[in-house]
């Protein structure tokens, strides 16, 4: 006989046991013998206990559990005190990696650390006004300047502009450093970039430090007859404001409140740069004051004239408003459109008075009274954006976001700056030149410095993309490239592949500065680069090498059906051998850019030793570190 079990994976039953049963019967004599092992339905296979092993009751594990609770009871604060102490590791380190990057005193310039010296391109009549500033003697290498507002400073080896606030003197406080914060977060091409403050050595504020617009204010340049101003260069001017009113009208700063015509600068390239932004502390009372009456032309009278009859009536608030920055604005396009001075028609002297204006505006008169323009001297899309701008009621008066999308319409597409729309007249004229046969002279010139960069394993890094993935990438970093570019005075010559070239010298010739512009633009890319995300692979991480050479160098233009601009010399060919056998992420120069950026100072360079370069042999070849000049 055999006992059976149920056997759960087969759904059958199996024998299990064998009942033997020996002498007649007899029941003592019987045995059991084991024919399968039995599989029980537990967890592990097993039979399971007579008694649960903490008992029926659980009576017998109250010891254990104690035990348990007590070992919990320890870890979990002993867990919890080593997550505070890795986390407050984590912070202060964090915490003190931010304060080694932070400078409190970013602002502040020493007056010790500026050489002073005249700019003969700004505006005569700010300079020759003496009388309204604060005048005072110091000396400079040897020089006795005087100090007035107009004055240029040169802060290690690059130029500023420099504005007088010392005529109420102030020691920096916390009112100061606020808003000096605000105006270090606003970064854009068409915004006036903002130094420091140079402080003198009895911690009174002297002078506030800007980047160096050498064409002067935008007054000074439509006042100015030598200067030829057709539609392209008027309306990229008009596109520079809005873009950057636009931009200032998004930040925390929220409006400028001084907006006019002297507090719009042009730099070298003719791109317009709001200036006198954000910064309200070296401001009167009386700034703000809306204008008493009586007031005559030998008053401050004429800041009043872009101000929206609203502000004049009532004082102003410190930053005025967005809508009164866009009345300001048609004050602007009229001066723009006519080339003349605010409520001005050129050859037409005016029966009134600015005083007398200025009181015919705040009467609110009905006509309201607003600059003559002729309706034929723009556009009539532009004449009625102008209308709009200056309306008597502010909420009729569009954003500039607005404008902006409007300008579009008006004025079309221009190129970035006057300089562009140059360039491309001149590849015009150029192009015209040889389709007829003229022969284009080409130019020598004595010093330029010349870069070369190419990205390590673009080919490897090509291969895992599409053709469209490619272009992407090179669009993209390009792109990139530029936006650095603007920074430096250089030339970007072109671009074949993934090899990138920049000159700095020319076509524009700017003295011995080539080499350290040249020399902080690589510095720069290389820093930036790190922040580049590949587009159709962004764990991909992108590295280039670069080269750079100083010396002599022939341009000129090149090809009947596609002219271009190119360079020609051993400068240029040593340039790109210091690139091709150059390390990643490493900037080779030659003996020739280390003597002249020595020269400079403010360069770290080590010898990397003797290169073997095809053409010339070996050449002693040098790496560049870093600078140590401050970045503005």
């Amino acid at each position: 006989m055999n006992i059976q079990y149920y056997n759960l994976q087969s759904n059958t039953f199996e024998d299990f046991l064998q009942y033997i049963q020996h002498k007649n019967n007899d029941p003592n004599s019987a045995e059991f013998a084991a024919i399968n092992s039995i599989q029980w339905p537990s967890s592990d296979g097993q039979l399971p206990p007579d008694e649960p092993v903490c008992g029926y009751r659980g009576d017998k594990c109250v010891n254990r559990i104690s035990t348990g609770v007590l070992a919990v009871s320890i870890a979990v604060p002993v867990i919890l005190l080593v997550a505070i102490a890795i986390g407050s590791g984590i912070s202060y380190f964090r915490l003190r990696h931010l304060k080694d990057q932070y400078d409190p005193l970013w602002w502040k310039i020493s007056e010790d650390d500026v050489i002073f010296s005249m700019n003969a391109t700004s505006d005569a009549k700010v300079q020759a006004d003496h009388s309204t500033h604060n005048i005072s003697q110091i000396s400079k290498q040897g020089t006795t300047v005087p100090i007035v507002r107009g004055l240029v400073g040169t802060l290690d080896g690059k130029p500023m502009t420099l504005k007088d606030v010392s005529e109420v003197p102030k020691f920096p406080k916390s009112e100061l450093i606020e808003e000096l914060n605000l105006i270090k977060t606003v970064d854009h091409t068409n915004l006036h970039h903002f130094i420091g403050i140079i402080v003198r050595n009895d911690g009174i504020c002297h002078y506030m430090a800007g980047e160096l617009c050498r064409k002067g204010t935008l007054a000074s340049v439509l006042e100015n007859e030598l200067i030829k101003l057709d539609w392209f260069f008027k309306n990229s001017m008009i596109r520079d404001l809005v873009s950057g009113m636009a931009y200032l009208h998004t930040t925390p700063i929220m409006s400028h409140g001084f907006l006019s015509a002297p507090t719009c600068l042009i730099d070298s390239r003719f791109t317009l740069k709001v200036s006198d932004y954000g910064i309200s502390y070296f401001r009167r009372p009386r700034d703000y004051a809306a204008p008493r009456p009586g007031i005559d032309n030998t008053g401050s009278v004429q800041m009043y004239l872009w101000r929206a009859p609203e502000l004049l009536r009532h004082a102003m608030p410190i930053r005025g408003t967005q809508k009164g920055d866009v009345y300001s604005f048609a004050i602007i396009l009229q001066q723009i459109i006519l080339r003349t001075p605010p409520y001005h028609l050129p050859n037409d002297p005016l029966e009134l008075s600015d005083a007398e204006i200025l009181q015919e505006v705040i009467a609110n008169n009905i006509p309201p009274v607003r600059p003559r323009v002729p309706r034929p001297a723009c556009s009539q899309e532009l004449y009625e954006l102008m209308e709009r701008c200056w309306d008597e009621t502010p909420i009729i008066r569009p954003v500039f976001a607005k404008i902006k999308e409007s300008l579009r319409k008006v004025i079309g597409n221009v190129g970035d700056n006057i300089v562009d729309v140059l360039l491309k007249r001149m590849e015009q004229f150029i192009a015209a030149q040889l389709t007829k046969g003229a022969q284009v002279d080409p130019e020598a010139f004595e010093c330029v410095t010349i870069f070369f960069s190419d990205i390590v394993g673009f080919t490897t890094i090509a291969a895992h993309g599409t053709p469209m993935d490619v272009v992407r990438l090179l669009n993209s970093l390009y792109t990139f490239f530029d936006g650095t570019l603007e920074k430096f005075d250089v030339y970007k010559v072109e671009t074949i592949g993934d090899a990138y070239m920049v000159s700095s010298g020319l076509p524009v010739r700017n003295g011995n500065r080539h080499v350290s512009e040249i020399a902080e633009m690589s510095l720069e890319l290389l820093t930036q680069i790190s922040t580049f995300v590949v587009p159709h692979s962004p764990k991909t991480c992108i590295q280039i090498r670069a080269g750079i050479n100083s010396g002599p160098c022939v341009a000129g233009i090149v090809g009947l059906k596609m002219p271009r601009y190119c360079l020609f010399g051993d400068t240029v060919n040593v340039a790109s051998r210091m690139e091709s056998t150059g390390e990643p992420m490493k900037i080779q120069i030659t003996n020739e850019t280390r003597s002249l950026l020595e020269s400079l100072g403010g360069f770290l360079m080590v010898e990397r030793g003797s290169v073997s370069i095809k053409g010339k042999g070996q050449m002693l070849t040098f790496w560049l570190i870093s600078t140590t000049k401050s970045k503005s």
